[in-house]
């Protein structure tokens, strides 16, 4: 006799409708509250941003402190998940924005389970030049409970960044395409840098695997003028794709913390706007 396995509909979680996922491939229940919203604000915490600051100026970066990342919900008045950077002092004065770390997601509130709802893991690649090669390319995976959820990887480009989004059976489930990024590679964004305190948000366009239609997008928001000058402090909007499982949700956004080390780590940007 064969058993079913049952379906989970995404609506029952207060998302969106018509998106209907086999509950084996959600790999933690607590996954599920992504599943309740369409868009979902990713923000950096400001860590130690007076030491960064002065380090910065006059220490050549040698005092870094851990990125921590809070996933707020669009209203910003539900925190849903939080996670700080674990890495070494001499990793982050050494390494910088190419440095390995592993990072929990951890759901907010009282919950009797404590254990990380996932995990990241970036190994330390090189990085040189102002494009990447193949052997230079940036890579996150993605865990859950020691399962594999998949991998971000990003792709060989010399404009416009490119990074796959790929599940636990390598399927090519999105792309991610900086649409106005030209001028962040390591060379413009030094030649340029008072050229992009002028230019508008950053956005990426989630698109789909195997149709490419977009479906979604990750937007660097300006984060104010402070916060923009003296820390490394960034905001982003992710609108997710409508039929996206709990699994991609979770890659997506590790797909956005490994663009903020990616781009943005070491910017300083002061244009107008506010995160909508």
């Amino acid at each position: 006799m064969t058993t079913k396995t049952p379906l989970l509909h995404a609506q029952d979680a207060g998302g969106p409708k018509g998106v209907v996922m086999r509950e084996e491939d959600c790999a933690d229940p607590r996954l599920e509250i992504l599943m309740g919203h369409d868009v979902v604000k990713i923000r950096q915490k400001p860590r130690g941003c007076f030491c960064e600051w002065c380090c910065g100026s006059c220490c050549c970066g040698l005092c870094e402190w851990e990125n921590e990342y809070h996933v707020v919900s669009k209203d910003k008045k539900h925190t849903l998940m939080k996670g700080r950077e674990r890495s070494s002092c001499l990793c982050r004065a050494c390494c910088g924005d190419r440095r390995s770390f592993r990072m929990a997601m951890e759901t907010e509130g009282k919950d009797e389970d404590r254990s990380p709802v996932f995990e990241m893991d970036r190994p330390w690649h090189c990085r040189w030049f102002c494009f990447p090669c193949s052997f230079c390319t940036q890579v996150i995976n993605v865990y859950s409970h020691g399962r594999p959820l998949g991998h971000v990887r990003e792709r060989c480009w010399i404009c416009t960044p490119h990074l796959n989004v790929w599940d636990e059976r390598d399927t090519l489930r999105y792309t991610m395409v900086g649409e106005n990024m030209c001028c962040r590679c390591s060379l413009c964004s030094g030649a340029c840098c008072w050229c992009i305190k002028c230019c508008p948000d950053f956005t990426f366009s989630i698109r789909d695997g195997v149709s490419g239609h977009e479906e979604g997008t990750v937007t660097k928001k300006f984060s104010g003028v402070g916060k923009e000058l003296f820390t490394n402090a960034d905001n982003y909007k992710m609108k997710f794709p409508p039929n996206a499982s709990p699994n991609d949700r979770a890659l997506l956004v590790s797909a956005s913390v490994l663009i903020d080390y990616l781009y943005f780590e070491r910017e300083v940007i002061t244009e107008p706007g506010d995160d909508d």
